[in-house]
């Protein structure tokens, strides 16, 4: 048996190490255009410590030229709208709500002391000792409010100044070559292929076909992007590792872990080019390039960077999820067939507002509420409609699967729910899956409802199974798959 074939598709800090030294770099419209998510001093940085120092290894597709250029426009003031304009919301927020739920509270406490007759034991002085100290604090909130617009300001402007000089254009012009791009003849032939590999899922790519979010050569753009790496590497004959953060796709690119991190790419792309150009093909995602470029191309990129942007690209896979179920209900019927992503700032300011705790009905609220804020109340329509009704399901199956969301939890032993499960003769410290047995270092068992809430299943123990985390993770995925099949 000839065990040493299988090397290729497996990776070893030695091989990873050997294939760093040489290899070509070939980054992604999805990586390119997600730079003007990060602050200027990251992106002086990631040109400063990487492309400055290997430029003659940079190397673009010409379609991923072409993608970057024509959504480069609307991607630049996406980090405003998403953003900045919901924190200087939240930022806002602070000082009024601390008027409105302290101070005015304590006004109200002292106006009703002010008669001996009334409440004898209870002393002003004291009240109006907490009210003062009250009010410097609400001044000392007014100081930090000015200070942290002030910063919210300026990080606007260094983003709506990219409009006019683009520093992430001029580091692609100057440290990346751009490859020849293809006829439209070729290009049919290419979607002839594609049609073939996408009805048997072969990578890459055929996630934009059956997301339904593309229309004519646009849906096989991957695979035309991948033709275009298969002649350079042809070309080349030296290693080809691929940035890319288009990676949520039904693995139509590559394996991904739980932490969003590319794993390996998959096996057909790593045959199709060894067999084509006899050369080695590996993947990272942007916050893994940026860590390996410190440990193998001796790049000085600051931790905290690295987390900063592994934090940004995390989000904006929910928030694009969270888009495209927005897009495919189009409640203010603004999609058109070529921006798919019309409505990433709304799912930007939804995911801001989610909290672990929220119900269904809050969920419901929050989106309402952002449409109205970002329309106008007449273009939201009626809340109360199924089109709202199916696009929080939708949504919040999302929040769940991603762990945005607690729906069950069993934190206090003495809780009710617990009672009655005790009283029924149940095993309250025993996963009834699994077996997993909770003690005082593993305690920790989670309520688990047969019919979900949302679905209109009652907090009952009829309803109910006790569940270790790991089996209530895989239900939780079994039904969202189950759900997205129908």
């Amino acid at each position: 048996m000839k065990t040493h074939t299988i090397d290729m598709y497996t990776m070893t800090e030695i091989r990873e190490k050997k294939m760093w030294e040489n290899a070509i770099f070939i980054f992604d419209s999805s990586v390119l255009l997600d730079l003007y998510f990060f602050p200027k001093e990251t992106r002086n940085e990631i040109y400063n410590e990487i492309f400055e120092k290997n430029k003659k290894r940079l190397w673009i597709p010409s379609h991923v030229e072409y993608e970057y250029l024509k959504n480069r426009k609307k991607i630049i003031k996406k980090p405003i709208t998403e953003q900045y304009l919901p924190l200087e919301k939240d930022i806002e927020k602070i000082k009024n709500k601390f008027d409105s739920d302290i101070l005015k509270q304590l006004e109200n406490i002292i106006n009703k002391t002010k008669k001996k007759d009334k409440h004898p034991h209870i002393e002003q002085n004291e009240i109006i000792s907490f009210q003062e100290k009250a009010l410097n604090f609400f001044k000392e909130i007014g100081k930090f409010e000015k200070e942290i617009l002030e910063q919210v300001k300026h990080a606007k402007k260094d983003i709506s100044d990219v409009e006019q000089n683009d520093d992430i254009l001029d580091s692609i012009v100057k440290y990346f070559t751009v490859g020849q791009g293809f006829t439209f003849d070729e290009i049919l032939n290419i979607t002839k292929e594609g049609k073939h590999r996408f009805e048997f899922k072969i990578p890459p790519g055929y996630g934009d076909l059956h997301k339904n979010e593309k229309k004519g050569t646009q849906i096989f753009a991957d695979l035309i992007i991948w033709k275009q790496i298969l002649l350079y590497a042809k070309e080349k004959k030296l290693p080809i590792i691929f940035i890319t953060n288009d990676i949520s796709k039904d693995e139509d690119w590559c394996y991904i872990n739980e932490k969003k991190q590319i794993t390996s790419p998959r096996e057909e792309l790593i045959k199709e080019i060894y067999d084509f150009a006899n050369i080695e093909f590996w993947m990272y995602n942007q916050s893994q390039f940026l860590y390996y470029s410190n440990k193998y191309l001796k790049s000085n990129i600051e931790e905290k960077v690295i987390e900063n942007v592994s934090k940004i690209l995390d989000n904006k896979d929910l928030i694009s999820e969270i888009s495209s179920v927005l897009f495919k209900f189009d409640p203010i019927g603004i999609n058109s067939d070529e921006n798919t992503d019309e409505y990433d700032p709304e799912a930007k300011a939804i995911l801001l507002r989610v909290t672990n705790d929220i119900s269904k009905k809050d969920l419901l609220n929050i989106i309402f509420e952002e449409f109205v804020h970002f329309f106008n109340i007449s273009l939201a329509g009626d809340k109360n409609s199924k089109l709202y009704s199916d696009i929080t399901t939708k949504i919040w199956e999302l929040l769940v699967h991603n762990n945005k969301i607690q729906t069950k939890f069993i934190r206090q032993p003495k809780s009710r729910i617990l009672n009655e499960l005790s009283s029924l003769g149940r095993n309250i410290d025993i996963c009834e899956l699994c077996g997993f047995k909770a003690d005082k270092d593993n305690n920790i068992l989670e309520i688990s409802h047969i019919v979900p809430i949302f679905k209109g299943g009652e907090q009952i123990a009829s309803n109910i199974q006790i569940l270790c985390p790991n089996c209530n993770r895989k239900i939780d995925k079994e039904r969202l798959t189950k759900h997205s099949s129908q």
